[in-house]
Parts: C-alpha cells; sequence; structure tokens
C-alpha cells in the first residue's frame, strides 16, 4: 500500500490486523497482500476525481498483537496517533471490529455484510466471527445499521426484533452521527470476490457497495473503516485489485467530501 512516511503524517492511517477466530494468525495476511501488489491500482483516478498519490494516506504497517484483549490494549496506546484521522483497518476476521468500536467514541455501528454475526453462540463459542455483533450490541448499546444482508438464523432474527436500535436493509440512512464503518468482504457476489471466510451469493456489486457508502458519508463523519473477512488461499490479482479498490475509493470519497 501507497506510504508516505512511517509516521502518522497522513490524514488517513491504515493499519494491518491479522487476527483470525480471535487470536493472531501468520497464514492470513491481507494487508501484505495489499502492499505486495499495490501498484495494480497506484496513481490511478479514483471515482472521487482524486490521483490515489495525492492523498495524504500513511500507511503503520501491522498491529502485532496476539489476541483481542492485547488488541483492545494495543489501540487504547494507539490513540494518540489515531486522535483527529481517520484510520482504516486490514484484516483479519470480523472479531475485530470488537476492539475498534470498544476504543473509539462512536454513535452508530454502519456494517456490510451477508450476514448478521447476531449468533449468541457459534460451534460453543461466544467469541467469533458469527457472534461479534451480539458482543457489541450488548456491552456497548451501540446501534447497528446493516446494509447487503441475506443469510441468518431464526434466533438473530429474533433478537433483533427484540431491539429496535439495530436495522437491517432500511431504505433511510442515519444521519449527523459519528460512524465506524465495518466491511465485511462478503457483502459482495461471490463472483466478485469468493476467498472469504462464508462465501454467500446474490451478493453486491463493487458500484453498488460504493454508491451507499458514498451516501452514507455525505451524511455522517466516518471516523473510522475496517475491511475483514478476506481468507486467501491462493493469490487472486483480480480479489486483490478489487480490495485495493475498495480501499483507495473509500479514502478518496472521504476526501472529496472532508476536503
Amino acid at each position: 500500500m501507497q506510504s508516505l512516511s512511517t509516521t502518522d503524517k497522513g490524514d488517513y492511517l491504515i493499519i494491518g490486523v491479522n487476527l483470525y477466530e480471535g487470536v493472531y494468525n501468520d497464514e492470513y495476511r491481507p494487508a501484505g497482500l495489499l502492499r505486495i501488489y499495490s501498484d495494480l491500482i497506484e496513481d490511478n483516478l479514483s471515482m472521487s476525481n482524486h490521483y490515489i498519490s495525492k492523498i495524504p494516506i500513511t500507511d503503520l504497517g501491522d498491529l502485532y498483537t496476539p489476541d483481542i484483549d492485547n488488541m483492545l490494549n494495543d489501540l487504547e496506546a494507539l490513540k494518540k496517533h489515531l486522535h483527529g484521522k481517520t484510520h482504516i483497518y486490514i484484516g483479519g476476521d470480523h472479531l475485530i471490529t470488537y476492539p475498534i468500536t470498544k476504543t473509539n467514541r462512536i454513535d452508530a455501528l454502519i456494517v456490510y455484510d451477508a450476514h448478521l454475526d447476531m449468533k449468541d453462540t457459534y460451534r460453543f463459542r461466544r467469541w467469533s466471527n458469527a457472534t461479534v455483533m451480539r458482543r457489541i450490541h450488548e456491552d456497548m448499546e451501540t446501534p447497528i445499521y446493516y446494509w447487503g444482508v441475506r443469510g441468518y438464523s431464526r434466533d438473530e432474527i429474533e433478537y433483533i426484533s427484540e431491539n429496535r436500535e439495530i436495522q437491517i436493509n432500511q431504505e433511510e440512512i442515519p444521519k449527523n452521527l459519528d460512524i465506524h464503518v465495518s466491511i465485511d468482504l462478503d457483502v459482495l457476489d461471490p463472483t466478485i470476490i469468493s476467498q472469504v471466510a462464508y462465501p454467500e451469493p446474490n451478493g453486491w456489486t463493487i458500484n453498488q457497495l460504493l454508491q451507499h457508502f458514498t451516501e452514507i458519508a455525505s451524511y455522517n463523519t466516518v471516523k473510522s473503516i475496517d475491511i475483514v473477512e478476506y481468507r486467501p488461499v491462493t493469490i487472486s490479482r483480480g480479489e486483490i485489485s478489487t480490495i485495493l479498490r475498495i480501499l483507495y475509493e473509500s479514502i478518496g470519497i472521504l476526501h472529496e467530501i472532508t476536503g
């Protein structure tokens, strides 16, 4: 990924997080892959009419943290560097959204995901990528707005029906809020990206995602973003290029809105 410096001089800070199933995993390193293949998109003109090389981005490298609890501590320590910046996390499984939102003052959580991740337990575990949003809502009482959902269980729907501050695929978007945006890559159709933990058919296109993100960002303050659940088994330049496009287009959109 493009890096203007090894400090925090950029307005947009990129952090790699290699946590899967809540612990560090050196096998899947999506942020590293994006760095290696950054030339696939480097210096392209974004849809927001900004050349990528002109946007003040700093790559802070990877967060080498052994588990979710330690990630909470690490993010607390990083707060002075993140203050006033928009930080983008490239991970890891969806569980990383918990410590990110826990250490960030937000009014609402925006989630692009094929699934609700609202199970109470999954495979006998209360902490997983399938339960993370339930834990966030229980512990922080954060309003959650979903788009792209098309796979869910009965207990998830029952839980949501009892909590009006959780909204799914609604037409109206929230406004005037400080938000974190979580992008689970399985929101996209598997024909676009298939190397995710739980691919789900009938997904969104890249343009649908970016256009909706533009609308969300136009009416709210995006404090942070995570892009999660990429689990590459083989090197796919097409998929890597797609993730790079989502990353840089999102930053370009924010830069245009705030710039």
